[in-house]
Parts: C-alpha cells; structure tokens; sequence
C-alpha cells in the first residue's frame, strides 16, 4: 500500500510542476503592462473616423490591472448638445507579437452595447510623456471590416482601405501600478 500511495503522490507532484511550468509558458505572451494606466488624446491625435463619423473632440481610456477598460468619448456627436459624454466598457486582452513594439489588443465591451473590436497598439516609454498609437476595429457582430494586424503595421485596417485614418494616438496622463 504504502508504494502505491508513494507512487500515486509522486506523480501528482509531477502534473501539478508539469500546470505551474505550462503557465509560466502561457505568461511570455503578454506584453510588458506599460498599456496599463490613465490615457488621453484630442485634437490632431485623433483619428480622422472619431473626428468626422463620430464627432468626437477627445477621448480618455482607462486600462486596468483587472483587464477591465473604461472608455469616456467627448464631443458634439452631431446633436444640439454642446458636450455629449459616451461611456464604453468591458474586458481586454493584448499579446505581444514577433514585429518590433506593436502587439495585439481586443477588447470585449460590454457597455453601452455588446461587441467586440480587435487590433494593434505600440507604447512608446522612451522618455515622458509616454505614448500610445491605437488601431482598432469592430470584429464581432461582423460589419464586413478586418482589423489591422502587427504584419501590416499601423493603417493595416480593412488592409489598408482606412489608411492612416483609423489609427488613434495617446499620451499617459497616469499609471496606475
């Protein structure tokens, strides 16, 4: 008996450093958190779509520690309001990527509505302010478009089609780690 339990404790000290090793694996995918924190762009830092179909004058992003983000969008949004606030909210994930700084993000909303949008972003932490180039767009429900890929480069969107117009710029306004 007291083989068997030698043996059978044995092994499960096997699988169990086999999980922990296979996680550690897992972990080099992400890239370093230097995304995490407290963003903000307006005026020639943002794309030309926000600004002309969306109306949007500035935008501040919050990307947290829990992988949750928080979207504030500002700007007349072609209404009789001076300053209409829209808020976005869910749940990201990023990976790095074999091309130099630019990685892969998506991010599943959650609020106002469900979707999802997938594409790519480069922190530059050289010397403050830091900052982030952003492209993304929306993958899920399909609307006929292809999100912009670390081999393509920024204006990879809908391969190529938005050219320059779609990529978004940030600069770090705080960390929060």
């Amino acid at each position: 008996m007291n083989i068997r339990f030698t043996l059978l404790f044995a092994i499960l000290l096997l699988l169990l450093a086999w999980a922990c090793k296979k996680t550690e694996v897992d972990e080099e995918f992400e890239v370093d958190r230097s995304v995490i924190g407290e963003w903000y762009s307006s005026r020639g830092n943002l794309s030309e779509i926000m600004k002309e179909v969306d109306g949007v004058d500035s935008v501040f992003l919050v990307f947290r520690t829990d992988s949750t983000y928080y979207i504030e969008t500002f700007g007349e949004l072609y209404t009789t309001n001076r300053l209409v606030i829209k808020t976005y909210q869910g749940k990201y994930r990023y990976f790095a990527s074999d091309f130099g700084d630019i990685h892969t993000i998506s991010l599943d909303q959650s609020k106002p509505s469900v979707l999802a949008l997938e594409g790519i972003f480069e922190v530059t932490t050289t010397s403050p302010p830091y900052t982030m180039h952003f492209e993304v767009l929306q993958v899920e429900p399909f609307v006929n478009l292809y999100p912009p890929t670390p081999e393509g480069g920024f204006g990879s969107s809908d391969g190529g089609s938005f050219q320059n117009r779609n990529i978004q710029k940030y600069v770090k306004i705080k960390n929060l780690e």
